[in-house]
């Protein structure tokens, strides 16, 4: 027992002076070590005094070896220089506003993001510090230190109230128009936007300051959507032209030409669901200044006066045509007092407010799209539009046909002013008419149909004229040698 207890004491012994002589070995390396890093610590900040160290960037501009002043000096330099170019866009799908930034009030902390970089390995113990410069001149580490920005709330709220129109849209319907060879073309709707102001406030703020990079950035814009009532779903059907129809006016009669082009606008896009009657009136009056209308010559009796609305009826008949053509069926149909010119006699379609309308009904199984569109060479088109149901081998003709032509009378006005034997045109007449529509219906090519679709008559207007009834003065001379004839 007393030479095992000797063993084991001996063996104590042992590793005591083992672990002993570690620590010693331990604590001489580490004072060797603290001595080699302070004095690499020492040297290397020595080397870069009162400069930046190698392999430091601010926003990604290297301002190695530089003093602070030279630093703060490069990196302002370097945001003038990049704001000129720089641009922020407010984006919001595809709605896009593009800022310029050298017109942002934005602040740049430069002289911070200068102490950082110049702090860089010259704060914390020595042993950071070492690890630090061993990175930075032994393994190139760099070190990019990033400028605070920031924009104030008042800034921020003046640029997103100045650019909120760009982002305020009415919800637009999907619509439908013709191409070449009346091929039918639907565009898609448009979801409305109107910009939340508070949450882009926000996000305008945000994005500076913290993912603004000085050269170009994407900032979110908040918006409430409001869906549009017609999708493009809702007009699937709608690929052939049932029915089209152009006129010819004046373009240069600028007040007719404007309630032509405002009626034509009033009425593009209508749909008519199957068995609804369309309205013309309902859709294109009041004939009003505030709907949109002006002055221009219309009908009134067997005059030609200046009203609102002068050239409506234009708009009415182009319309009646393309619904005629399409087999609509006519619910109201008037025709004018006296003729047009536009179009033959019997495809006219009046309208006069609520007393004389243009009504036809969707007699199809499917709703029906109204296109309208007016052109600066001074034409009108209407087309109904929708899924063709008619077979490929029937088609329809109109045609005009006059019973009775009323020459215009004259009306002779005696005018005491106008001298005697002279005549002079007040008014011009009218040639009034009776004349019918037509439709023929022909299956392969060949007549199968024919009936009186309409009658119209138009009113003949006489014409004035004025006759001069004045006797002619005498001449003094003549009065003179009638007076020594007496003697």
């Amino acid at each position: 027992m007393t030479e095992n207890t000797a063993t084991s004491k001996s063996k104590k012994k042992t590793a005591f002076i083992v672990i002993a002589a570690i620590i010693g070995i331990l604590i001489i390396v580490g004072i060797v070590f603290m001595i080699h890093a302070n004095s690499y610590v020492n040297k290397a900040l020595k080397k870069y005094d009162n400069k930046i160290l190698d392999g430091v960037s601010i926003e990604n501009v290297s301002v190695a070896a530089m003093t602070k002043k030279m630093a703060a000096d490069t990196i302002n330099y370097h945001i003038e220089h990049n704001t000129k170019k720089g641009y922020i866009l407010l984006k919001y799908k595809d709605i896009e506003k593009k800022l310029k930034v050298g017109k942002i009030d934005i602040a740049y902390d430069v002289d911070k993001a200068v102490d950082s970089a110049y702090n860089v390995a010259r704060e914390g113990n020595f042993l950071k510090k070492y690890f630090k410069l061993h990175s930075i001149f032994d393994d190139k580490e760099t070190t990019n230190i990033k400028i605070n920005k920031s924009i104030t709330d008042e800034t921020s709220q003046v640029i997103i109230d100045k650019n909120a129109r760009f982002f305020n849209r009415k919800p637009q319907d999907a619509r439908i128009t013709i191409g070449k060879k009346n091929k039918v073309i639907i565009v898609k709707e448009k979801e409305g936007t109107e910009i939340i102001k508070g949450k882009t406030y926000e996000s305008l703020t945000s994005f500076i300051k913290k993912d603004w990079n000085m050269k170009e950035g994407t900032v979110t814009v908040f918006v409430k959507t409001e869906q549009p009532k017609v999708k493009e779903k809702d007009l699937s059907h709608m690929k052939d032209v049932l029915g089209i129809y152009t006129t010819s006016y004046d373009y240069g009669y600028t007040g007719r030409r404007k309630n032509i082009e405002n009626g034509c606008r009033k009425i593009n896009g209508s749909i008519v669901e199957p068995g609804k009657v369309f309205s013309v009136y309902k859709a294109v009056g009041p004939f009003t200044a505030k709907n949109g209308y002006y002055l221009a010559g219309t009908y009134q009796g067997n005059d030609v006066v200046d009203d609102y609305g002068g050239g409506i009826c234009q708009v009415a008949t182009t319309l009646y045509n393309a619904a005629i053509l399409s087999e609509m069926k006519i619910k109201e149909r008037h025709n004018h007092g006296m003729t047009i010119h536009y179009v033959p006699l019997s495809f006219d379609a009046a309208i006069s407010g609520n007393q004389e309308d243009l009504k036809f009904e969707n007699n199809n199984k499917k709703s029906i799209y109204i296109y309208g569109r007016t052109t600066d060479s001074g034409s009108i088109t209407f087309a109904i539009i929708g899924e063709e149901s008619r077979p490929a081998n029937r088609k329809i003709k109109f045609t005009s046909k006059t019973l009775s032509v009323n020459p215009p009378g004259t009306k002779e006005i005696m005018d005491k002013t106008l001298e005697k034997g002279k005549r002079v045109v007040e008014k011009y007449g009218v040639t009034g008419y009776s004349a019918e529509l037509w439709k023929t219906v022909y299956i392969d090519g060949k007549e199968k149909k024919k009936y009186k679709f309409n009658s119209s008559y138009y009113s003949s207007v006489n014409q004035e004229v004025r006759v001069g009834t004045k006797e002619p003065k005498k001449d003094k001379k003549d009065k003179k040698t009638k007076k020594k004839k007496k003697q």
